[in-house]
């Protein structure tokens, strides 16, 4: 996708099936006996552990700079989503052992 200017475009794509897939689950959560609640919460923290652990892509994958303050608040960004994450799979599991 290097002719043509298709490269420009991959991000849209990239957000566009992230739409769909939230759109999907959501509407999941509408049927009978599957909690909504419970689909969002998923997202949430599917969120936090992906921003903590995924690959960083290459600058020109979204058109973005790499100077030396980028890089450093991408690495802040990757670490307090993964701090955040794990404190709240911490909180979540005390509240569910404490509940019954």
């Amino acid at each position: 996708n290097e002719e043509g200017g298709g490269n420009q475009f991959r991000h849209v794509m990239v957000i566009l099936w992230l739409v769909v897939d939230i759109i999907v689950n959501c509407l999941i959560g509408l049927t009978p006996f599957v909690d909504n609640f419970t689909h969002l919460g998923g997202l949430v923290y599917g969120f936090l552990c992906g921003l903590s652990t995924i690959e960083r892509l290459e600058a020109g994958f979204f058109g973005v700079s790499k100077d030396a303050w980028t890089q450093i608040r991408n690495n802040l960004v990757r670490f307090a989503g993964l701090i955040v994450s794990i404190i709240l799979i911490m909180t979540t599991t005390v509240l569910l052992v404490q509940s019954n």
